[in-house]
C-alpha cells in the first residue's frame, strides 16, 4: 500500500518541479515579455491589427541563399534583390524601418514571409536590406523594428531601390 502512495507522491513532486522550473525558465527569457507585448497589441490574428505606433528592438538576421528563389508563407517568391523581411506575427504587406544599432543605416522593408524561427530574433531580412544596413559581415546584429504602414492583405509593392 505505501508503495502506490510513494509511487503517486513521486509523480505529483516530479510534474511539478518540472511546471515550476519551465515557467520560471519562460518568465526570465525575455520571450514572455515579447509574447505579452504581441497579444496586447496585435490582438486577435484573424483581426486587422493596429501596429501604427509599435517599436521593437532585439536581434535580425538575413536568409541564406537557398532560400533565393522558394515560396514564401505569403505565396510570393523570395528574391534576395528585394527590401523584404519574415516577421512572426505582423501581416503581409506590413512597411517597416529597420536600423542597425552598430551602423546607425536604416532600410524600409515589406513583410511577406513568417520567421524568424531561432530564439531571440525578431526579424529575418532579405540579402539586399541587410546590405543596405551594413550586417552582412555581422550575420546577427542588433536593430530597432519601427512599423511604419500596416498595407492590406494581398497589396504587394516592389521595394527595389
Amino acid at each position: 500500500m505505501w508503495r502506490k502512495h510513494f509511487w503517486l507522491a513521486s509523480c505529483l513532486l516530479l510534474s511539478s518541479a518540472i511546471l515550476l522550473a519551465t515557467g520560471f525558465a519562460y518568465r526570465n527569457s525575455g520571450y514572455a515579455q515579447y509574447s505579452a507585448q504581441r497579444r496586447s497589441c496585435c490582438g486577435n490574428r484573424g483581426s486587422r491589427m493596429n501596429l501604427s505606433s509599435l517599436v521593437e528592438h532585439g536581434k535580425a538576421s538575413y536568409y541564406a541563399d537557398k532560400y533565393h528563389g522558394k515560396q514564401t508563407a505569403s505565396g510570393e517568391i523570395y528574391d534576395r534583390n528585394k527590401l523584404t523581411a519574415a516577421h512572426p506575427t505582423y501581416p503581409f504587406g506590413t512597411i517597416c524601418r529597420i536600423t542597425n544599432f552598430a551602423t546607425g543605416r536604416s532600410t524600409i522593408v515589406r513583410i511577406n514571409d513568417r520567421g524568424p524561427f531561432v530564439r531571440h530574433r525578431i526579424i529575418d531580412i532579405s540579402y539586399r536590406a541587410a546590405q543596405q544596413l551594413g550586417g552582412i559581415d555581422a550575420g546577427v546584429f542588433d536593430v530597432k523594428v519601427e512599423v511604419l504602414e500596416n498595407r492590406k492583405p494581398g497589396y504587394f509593392s516592389d521595394l527595389t531601390e
